[in-house]
């Protein structure tokens, strides 16, 4: 099971770091791995973001929660993939490409 959750991270000389982290199991072991570093936002940000995060349904306000920063599209480059490998005979150059994809992700 992964959950997310905010973590407030203290720092020496310089306010607390907020950021998104999400937990999971690596065998016996709980681990988490940071998704994103909130510390820029202001505090009504995220606590809505924090109360979604625990279960809350009034989400009256959350769609000001949230600024798109950037959309990548993927279903023309799937498209073109897909079309790639019916194409030739080369399944290398599609792998590599898949490989590419998957790096700049």
């Amino acid at each position: 099971m992964v959950s997310m959750f905010i973590d407030v991270v203290p720092n020496r000389n310089s306010r607390p770091a907020v950021l998104l982290r999400e937990s999971y199991r690596e065998q016996d072991k709980v681990r988490k791995r940071t998704l994103a570093n909130l510390s820029d936002w202001p505090a009504a940000k995220i606590e809505a973001l924090r109360a979604v995060l625990r279960g809350a349904t009034n989400l009256a306000n959350l769609e000001d929660a949230f600024e798109i920063v950037r959309s990548r599209p993927h279903g023309h480059v799937a498209a073109a993939l897909g079309s790639l490998r019916r194409a030739t005979d080369a399944p290398a150059l599609g792998r590599w490409i898949a490989q590419f994809l998957r790096r700049d992700a």
